[in-house]
This record gives C-alpha cells, sequence and structure tokens, in this order.
C-alpha cells in the first residue's frame, strides 16, 4: 500500500530472541514488535494445509459454516453497515481461499469475484489442541513472563508431558468424526490436567524452615568467632534460597494466570480469508498477539497518543473503536483535504509474514490487508488492573 503520509512511516522492528527484560522495558504498553522466531517452529506452520484445515471446519461445521462477506467487497469489520454473514459449506469457502490446492478453486485476485472472511469468535477444539501445546506455551510465556527456574537453578522444560493431538492423518476427521469429537474432549481435559500439575506451587518441606541468628557476639576467641561467620553465611545463604523458591512459586503462579488468558479457546480466534480483505483502521482494548500461519499480512498501526488525528467515529457509536478515514484514499488530495490532521499522525508499517507474531499494545490503532490468502490466529488478553487507560482513549 503506496500511501504518502506526512510522516515517514517506520517500520516495525523485527527482533530475534526477544528476552522477557526487554519485551518488558521497550515493547509492552508501549510499542508494536515482531517476533520472527517463535510461532516459526509451532506444529500449525506444517501441520495446518489447506486440506487439513478444510477437514477440520467439515467437522466442526458441516454445511454451515458462517462467513462475512463485505458490502464493497474489500473492508470488513463485524458491523453490519459493512459486512453480512452468509452460510455455506466448508468445501465451498475452502475452494475460495485456497485456490492453488483444491480442483473447484477460484480465483479470488480481482474485485470480479466474491472474497470471503472466516473469523471463529472461539478456537475449533481440534485446532486449538494444535496451539496449545506445551513446548509452544512454555516458549511464549518465557518471552512475556520469564523463565521459571527449579530449585537447582534449571529451567522447567517437561516437554512431553502435554498429549499430542490426533490428526496427522487428515482421512480420519472424515472416517471416525464421532470418536474424534470425544477424544477432543480427553485430550483436553488432559491437556488441563497436565498443566495444572506442572504449574502447580512449589512448597516448602520442614527442612526449608529457617530461623536466623541474632548476630555475632563478641569473642575474642577466633576460632570462635570464625565458626560464628561461617554459620551466618550458612543461613544468609538459607534464606536466599527460601527469596529464590517464593520467586518460582510466583512466576509458577504468573504462568498459570497467562496461561489461562492467552491460550483460551474461548477468546482465541481464527481468521482464514481471501486475498485483497481489508481490516479497516480500529484499535482493540486488550493486548494482542497476531501470529501469521499462512500467508501475508501488511498493517498500518498509530499510536493511541494520534487518536486526535485519526476520526475516530463518536463515542456514542456503535463503530467508536473505528476511524472514518479509508487510508486506500488519502493519496486523494480532495479526501486528504477533508482529514487534515492526518498528516501529524505518526504510521508505522510492516508485511507479517509466515511464522512471525506480531505484538500490538492496548489501544494501538492498526489497518490490516491481506496481500495473499491467509491464515492467522489472534492471541488476546486484556489488561492488567495496574495498567491504565490511556487519558486520550477516555472520550
Amino acid at each position: 500500500m503506496a500511501l504518502n503520509y506526512r510522516k515517514k512511516a517506520l517500520p516495525i522492528p523485527r527482533i530475534y530472541q526477544l528476552d522477557y527484560t526487554t519485551f518488558m522495558r521497550e515493547y509492552r504498553n508501549q510499542r508494536p514488535v515482531i517476533i520472527p522466531d517463535i510461532v516459526s517452529t509451532w506444529s500449525p506452520i506444517t501441520k495446518w494445509t489447506p486440506q487439513y484445515l478444510t477437514n477440520v471446519l467439515k467437522l466442526n461445521y458441516e454445511d454451515r459454516l458462517q462467513v462475512f462477506v463485505s458490502k464493497d467487497n474489500k473492508h470488513f469489520i463485524n458491523h453490519p453497515d459493512v459486512t453480512q454473514l452468509v452460510t455455506m459449506s466448508a468445501q465451498e469457502f475452502a475452494s475460495h481461499v485456497f485456490p492453488d490446492d483444491l480442483e473447484t478453486a477460484v480465483d479470488t485476485a480481482d474485485d470480479d469475484h466474491t472474497r470471503y472472511y472466516l473469523r471463529t469468535f472461539s478456537m475449533p477444539d481440534v485446532l486449538f489442541c494444535d496451539v496449545d501445546q506445551q513446548r509452544q506455551v512454555d516458549e511464549l510465556l518465557t518471552l512475556l513472563v520469564s523463565k521459571v527456574k527449579d530449585s537447582n537453578g534449571r529451567h522447567d522444560q517437561n516437554e512431553d508431558k502435554i498429549p499430542q493431538c490426533d490428526g496427522q492423518n487428515t482421512d480420519m476427521f472424515i472416517e471416525k468424526e464421532t470418536d474424534m469429537n470425544m477424544n477432543i474432549d480427553k485430550k483436553t481435559d488432559e491437556t488441563r490436567a497436565v498443566w495444572e500439575d506442572f504449574l502447580s506451587p512449589i512448597s516448602l518441606s520442614d527442612d526449608d524452615d529457617v530461623h536466623v541468628s541474632d548476630g555475632v557476639q563478641e569473642d575474642h576467641d577466633v576460632k570462635k568467632k570464625l565458626a560464628e561467620e561461617v554459620e551466618v553465611q550458612k543461613h544468609t545463604d538459607s534464606d536466599g534460597e527460601v527469596a529464590e523458591n517464593d520467586d518460582i512459586h510466583m512466576r509458577q503462579t504468573m504462568f498459570q494466570e497467562m496461561h489461562s488468558r492467552i491460550f483460551n479457546c474461548k477468546t482465541m480466534q481464527l481468521w482464514i480469508g481471501t486475498r485483497g480483505n481489508i481490516t479497516p483502521l480500529h484499535y482493540d482494548r486488550n493486548h494482542g498477539l497476531l501470529a501469521q500461519i499462512s500467508g501475508r499480512k501488511e498493517l498500518v498501526l498509530f499510536s493511541h497518543e494520534d487518536t486526535a488525528f485519526l476520526y475516530p467515529h463518536p463515542t456514542y457509536s456503535d463503530r467508536a473503536h473505528t476511524s472514518r478515514i479509508n487510508l486506500r484514499r488519502i493519496n486523494e488530495s480532495s479526501y486528504a483535504a477533508l482529514f487534515s490532521k492526518l498528516k501529524e499522525a505518526q504510521p508505522y508499517t510492516c508485511i507479517l509474514k509466515p511464522g512471525e507474531l506480531l505484538y500490538m499494545p492496548p489501544f494501538w490503532w492498526h489497518d490490516v490487508t491481506s496481500l495473499d490468502n491467509c491464515v492467522s490466529v489472534t492471541l488476546p488478553w486484556d489488561i492488567d488492573g495496574y495498567e491504565e487507560v490511556p487519558p486520550c482513549m477516555l472520550r
């Protein structure tokens, strides 16, 4: 999207091996960042083939898949002025979004063909199980919560505790749908049980009780003084061990909480859509992670600090979280004159590629264009009680 802004668009940084300290210091609640080396190793990157996804959609929705169509065949947002829901079969929908893989392919490269967008408002169980795997959870939460260490100072990995989902052979979705539904429920319960066990608080044994001495009394006997100093050092080390165990407990609790908030099948969403789909400029009230599974998306972001320049709909409107600006028209002089304050805003841009993860802070405005037929997953989580709503968003 070649748009002319008064301020030069800044690229969103790609940071490899981003660590917890840097993320908290420089990005959380401050600015967006692309993490290229977490989702790239996730199971869905290779497992979610067009046929696999088609079979999962058939299993979950059969011929009752509800999909958004755009009234102008470009813009998609969940509002009746912009889109409407249509019902179709999973196979029919797949023929539009996976044109290179199915015999019934329909080309959606131009405006002559209808574009479609599937947005699930919760995650289908099979696909959720593919995402909610322990190694993947650990890698992401290590970034957001930091490493949990055991009492020996080693990082907890426990790589194989969570059972892997079935579904390597996609024929099973067609041949054994009833059995699979039962297995999904069972494996979801098993996953929860394993994580509860892995993340349960550490309890100190009786041997870990510490009694600190009142201090070293004066004594001219050198041997006695040395012995007392050694004893004090032992007690100091014990105090440090207790503090470390408390820290382990705290971080495990944080892991457990963040796992339930981010890897939540009720809030995690699947997005599958055709090339050329546009989600117009809007903001979300939560922290956002956009995981790109296949295809590319182009994004333009603005800080909430630029809200006054972005022409949001009135606060009493049911579109108060959206902008009145169509960014694709700002190069038109007559249109730009209507929204002249936009030139004061600072845009940030990126093209999100398969295997990349984009973090977006709460209340940041973003506009998204699908450059290809795309599959994405969003993992939102609400702001914490100590995180204030920016004053500029209290309109």
